[in-house]
């Protein structure tokens, strides 16, 4: 739907004139960063609803945008939510696209200048290739799917924007690219502390009106990052269960039938989550009793490694905390002053009791261990921003496909970060406070990737922190 509200807009513009064909399957999976099949699907789509021709007249847009009847409902996001993107934004992109850059060869950086030398079928998709290059460093696709996705979001309304005022955009494109230019030799010289000022300079800089502009209040944003599935995210909320207590080790865990009525899943819905954690070594199915809860030791040993979808969401885990370390820092920061006194006690009492209990020497929560968890549940309550708390609820609920790695010895030394944390709460100090989670994160995803490497997912080599 969202290449579909992407391209429509474009053609329905005049961006894509008619007469014109569209640029080329291949090229617009790259571009936007989706699949030959989903763009293939799109195209059948406006074919039937006659924006463009068959692919035997090449694809031309046939629609003429002066018999314009109106853009079908519910492509353009409202001015407020992308304005909460936007800023919301500010503290995830910028810090992800410098270390896309520190992580450039003389190589990558030429291509850089090629990338924005090179003609495109629209002014601005050569930034949006520069910016995936320098994503696709990392070698995170969960990064690169929230980029695609937020753009192809955004999108419609930014055309709708620019179809207003076509010079003036040109215009703030052409200043954008000079100053991706002034970026990349920046990274040639290794100038990073005045790269990563001139990133975060350039991100307000370039649309001063989302930047700028004031939010009415917190409000609930309908943009969701990607397409849940329902048996992972019924999995995630019984581990949640299973590493908090609720359900201990060695006990039954509730029927599917009663599961699916208190999860507010489908019955069959539930029976394959159960049938995932039994693979994850969380639980062993036994005819007709149930669901037993395992502990460490035979949990470990019946950990299916080898599984796709085991590795796939293991792997998942690995590039949500990659994600926390490289954003964690800047988000968590603007966060903390609009937390409330009483979430902020409550998060501290929290953490010390985990402390105490040793939870934040031995993973929980799937290697997020206890301290990270309240974290991340401070940041989802406390910022202003429902793009922030969409983001990090989705991060929150990835985090959770690390419980296997818990079974794993040996367990992260967390107890400095610890107190970091607990002493920017104290003394209201957010830099204490994010510098504290972000060391708890970075720790976490060393221990993590080393510990999956061992069990054979080698996949994870490929992810490393600077």
């Amino acid at each position: 739907m969202l290449t579909y509200r992407y391209l429509i807009t474009k053609i329905y513009f005049g961006f894509y004139p008619k007469g014109r064909p569209l640029p080329s399957i291949h090229r617009l999976s790259r571009l936007l960063g989706v699949s030959t099949v989903t763009v293939i699907g799109t195209l059948k789509m406006l074919e039937r609803e006659e924006y463009i021709s068959g692919p035997e007249l090449g694809r031309t847009v046939i629609y003429n945008p002066e018999a314009r009847s109106g853009l079908p409902a519910g492509i353009l996001a409202k001015e407020e939510v992308l304005r909460d993107i936007y800023q919301g934004f500010a503290l995830i992109l910028p810090p992800i696209f410098y270390d896309g850059f520190r992580r450039c060869d003389e190589k990558d950086l030429v291509r850089l200048e090629e990338i924005l030398e090179k003609d495109a079928f629209f002014y601005d998709e050569a930034v949006m290739a520069f910016l995936s290059f320098l994503i696709n460093k990392l070698g995170n696709p969960l990064m690169l799917d929230l980029y695609h996705d937020i753009s192809l979001y955004s999108y419609p309304t930014h055309i709708a924007r620019c179809a207003a005022n076509i010079g003036l955009w040109k215009e703030n494109y052409k200043r954008l690219q000079a100053v991706l230019k002034e970026m990349a030799a920046l990274a040639r010289r290794e100038d990073f502390a005045a790269l990563r000022s001139l990133l975060e300079r350039t991100y307000f800089d370039y649309d001063p009106e989302y930047a700028a502009h004031p939010l009415s209040g917190s409000f609930k944003s309908p943009y969701r990052w990607g397409k849940p599935r329902l048996c992972n995210l019924a999995a995630a909320e019984i581990i949640s269960s299973v590493d908090n207590g609720r359900y201990p080790v060695g006990t039954f865990l509730p029927s599917a039938a009663s599961l699916s009525a208190n999860l507010g899943y489908t019955l069959i819905t539930t029976r394959r989550a159960l049938s995932l954690l039994n693979g994850f070594g969380v639980t062993k199915s036994l005819n007709g009793r149930g669901s037993l809860v395992l502990g460490a030791d035979e949990g470990r040993l019946r950990v299916k490694w080898r599984e796709p979808s085991v590795r796939k969401n293991i792997l998942l885990y690995l590039q949500a905390i990659q994600m926390l370390v490289l954003t964690g820092r800047s988000v968590a920061e603007s966060v903390f002053p609009h937390v409330k006194a009483g979430s902020l006690e409550a998060a501290k009492r929290d953490i010390q009791e985990a402390a105490a209990s040793g939870c934040c020497t031995a993973a929980a929560s799937g290697c997020c261990t206890a301290a990270v968890a309240v974290c991340l549940r401070l940041i989802i309550k406390g910022s202003p921003y429902s793009s922030i708390r969409e983001v990090y609820g989705h991060l929150r609920e990835l985090a959770v496909w690390g419980y296997p790695l818990s079974y794993i010895p040996p367990y992260p030394r967390l107890g400095d970060f610890v107190e970091m944390l607990l002493r920017g709460m104290e003394e209201s100090d957010g830099k204490s406070f994010a510098e504290g989670f972000e060391g708890l994160c970075r720790t976490i995803f060393h221990s993590s990737r080393e510990k999956m490497i061992s069990v054979g997912i080698a996949e994870a080599e490929k992810l490393k922190l600077l």
